[in-house]
């Protein structure tokens, strides 16, 4: 090992010991390792500075030999750094399964998941949702789709009609459309005011890795991301924001394919009101490791996940400018209660499972966790005009 490598592997793991991580393991050491000398030969290639904050996440989340999505291990569950509601428990696939089903008949059975972790919400979706007939996911992590499979097979589902896709070109021109947990993930901006003046926060390469600063705002999408929204921020000193026009620029590729059909998204966020709350002036990045959570995003690149809230304002502005009409905006509380789930979930003699049921309901509908946290937001395009909404829509006014 040379002295450079061995000094950045020192220097990651007593940084992770300074705010309280657990260790990491030689192997994810070694891919971040790798993609840390990657990600400085593209500095020197580009006679870059620095990366802006979405470059560096876009290679520390998404690079395709060493990115956190795209090499080394499964990110989701108890030997990961996350577990999402569809691995806690089938009961979010019953309460999106209830409003599927009708709007399913609509789209000729079609239904799109983006991001299926290991294929437990697809999994459980066939089983419930008769009305599905083909079954498309968008995963770009190649050992989470190997996963998807091995998951889909065991429970006896036809692969023939399972599709993998990786372009919005491979959609179908008429599905419905689902995601849980995968907007927060896509690469955003921090920006703040200081003195007056719009900061931007990148990544700079140093001796022992990497570090973020701010400086004056040279991003051009976030120039003109500023230029668009200046008139809806705080004027607050110090208060950090993330924009994110690459979330809503991915979302509409795929939806602008779509003549008709539908979308549902559950995502950590809050409408804008929430989101420029006083209480959030730091902003919401969070990085995820061996399921701790913490705010030093630039440790151990493409060793753990890096995500922020998603502002649902925005977001709404961005999906009805694709034509689509607001269906439903609600907490993931509120989702879940009043699909009537709950009511008909199965009648479980055992006492022990009684209680894990309990405990499922509670961890996915916690006040101040999941079930305010989480929102979930839908939106149809070309459906009938009496259509039922596809989800509550007791917080549409908020937006």
């Amino acid at each position: 090992m040379t002295a450079e490598k061995k000094h950045y592997f020192d220097h990651q793991q007593q940084a992770l010991k300074a705010i309280g991580l657990p260790a990491i393991d030689e192997a994810s050491l070694q891919q971040s390792w790798a993609l840390n000398q990657l990600m400085k030969e593209t500095l020197d290639g580009t006679h870059a500075v620095s990366f802006s904050l979405p470059d560096f996440m876009s290679l520390a989340l998404y690079e395709s030999s060493y990115g956190y999505y795209m090499a080394g291990r499964s990110p989701i569950g108890h030997d990961g750094d996350f577990v999402t509601a569809p691995e806690i428990s089938s009961i979010l696939a019953r309460a999106l399964a209830s409003y599927l089903a009708p709007q399913l008949i609509e789209v000729k059975g079609h239904l799109l998941e983006f991001g299926a972790g290991r294929g437990a919400l697809a999994v459980d979706l066939w089983r419930t949702v008769p009305e599905i007939e083909h079954y498309w996911i968008v995963e770009p992590s190649p050992i989470l789709r190997e996963q998807q499979r091995l998951s889909l097979r065991s429970a006896g589902i036809d692969l023939e009609r399972c599709h993998w896709i990786q372009s919005p070109e491979q959609c179908p021109e008429q599905a419905i459309l689902i995601g849980n947990e995968v907007l927060d993930a896509l690469p955003f901006f921090q920006v703040k005011k200081r003195n007056g003046e719009w900061l931007e926060n990148r990544v700079i390469s140093s001796g022992q890795g990497w570090e973020s600063v701010w400086c004056s705002v040279t991003s051009e999408p976030l120039i003109r991301w500023i230029q668009q929204h200046e008139d809806k921020l705080p004027d607050v000193e110090e208060f950090v924001i993330e924009a994110a026009p690459q979330r809503g620029q991915w979302l509409l590729s795929w939806l602008e394919r779509l003549i008709k059909g539908g979308c549902i998204f559950l995502d950590y966020g809050h409408e804008a009101r929430e989101f420029f709350s006083l209480i959030r002036r730091s902003g919401s990045l969070q990085c995820y490791f061996r399921h701790h959570r913490h705010g030093e995003f630039t440790l151990i690149p493409g060793a753990q996940d890096i995500t922020s809230h998603v502002n649902f304002s925005e977001l709404c502005g961005v999906i009805e400018s694709a034509g689509y009409t607001l269906s439903g905006f609600c907490n993931q509380r509120d989702f879940i209660l009043q699909s009537g789930c709950v009511e008909s979930l199965p009648d479980v003699g055992d006492l022990t499972q009684r209680i894990i049921q309990s405990q499922q309901l509670q961890q996915l509908m916690m006040p101040g966790e999941m079930g305010d946290l989480v929102k979930a937001i839908a939106f149809t395009k070309q459906f009938r005009e009496n259509a039922a909404p596809m989800i509550p829509c007791n917080l549409v006014a908020r937006l």
